[in-house]
């Protein structure tokens, strides 16, 4: 069974459901901004989602887009600046299951990666390095013509160029 994989299926659920101001600021106990500013642009909270494994929650996501919108497949496509804020609530989760989880989802979007494309995802698998505790986050944010920021434990690990990498990565996210 994959426990990681296909990671956040739950949100892609939750993604009709605007959260509103009470929930969307605590969800089981985690806080989450309603608003977050990316490269001087205001992404708004669109969904919270919960990752399980068996009857245990792993983490807890919100999703922050600069337009909502009901359509988990129309995530990726959304113009301007998107964030992921994944916050481990599970006590450790070790760098082999984010990159087992990863490479899962990426067998799915992305199942015949051109060498860039291929690159790519390698550099962005090369920064779940060590385990994630509970408390610690993890923030994948894509800025246009920048690319997408990956930051674990509030530590910069890399940025990745280009658009069609962080389209895949989110769409492993939002549409299983």
């Amino acid at each position: 069974m994959r426990w990681f994989g296909l990671a956040l299926p739950a949100l892609a659920v939750l993604l009709p459901l605007l959260v509103s101001e009470v929930s969307a600021r605590d969800f089981k106990g985690v806080s989450f901004a309603d608003e977050s500013l990316i490269q001087g642009r205001t992404c708004r909270l669109n969904g919270v989602g919960v990752r399980k494994k068996f009857l245990f929650d792993i983490y807890y996501a919100g999703l922050y887009l600069p337009e909502p919108t009901q359509d988990p497949g129309k995530v990726p496509a959304l113009d301007g600046p998107k964030r992921v804020l994944m916050h481990v609530v599970y006590k450790e989760v070790t760098a082999d299951k984010w990159v087992e989880g990863w490479k899962e989802g990426f067998a799915v979007t992305a199942p015949r990666p051109n060498a860039d494309l291929a690159a790519r995802i390698e550099k962005f698998l090369a920064c779940f390095d060590q385990p994630v505790k509970s408390g610690e986050r993890v923030q994948i944010t894509y800025v246009p013509n920048q690319g997408t920021e990956v930051m674990i434990k509030d530590k910069v690990k890399a940025t990745i160029p280009g658009a069609r990498f962080h389209d895949r990565a989110l769409e492993h996210l939002v549409r299983q």
